[in-house]
């Protein structure tokens, strides 16, 4: 249930980094990115947070929808 938990909590950091400061939205996937490649061994759960990471954040950033 932990790692439901940890999943989580990063879409919940995304989702507030989105709301708070839009601008380093990438930044912070890259952190989390960093973090679970650095700490994590187990390949079927790194797949799993790399997903959701980058699922999340493909969700969650800025578009520019240009005017005709």
């Amino acid at each position: 249930m932990a790692v439901i938990y940890y999943q989580v909590f990063i879409v919940i950091t995304l989702i507030a980094t989105r709301l708070l400061l839009p601008k380093l939205l990438l930044i912070v996937a890259l952190i989390w990115t960093g973090l679970t490649l650095f700490n994590l061994f187990f390949p079927p759960l790194i797949a799993i947070q790399l997903l959701v990471i980058w699922i999340s954040y493909s969700l969650l950033r800025p578009r520019h929808i240009p005017t005709s």
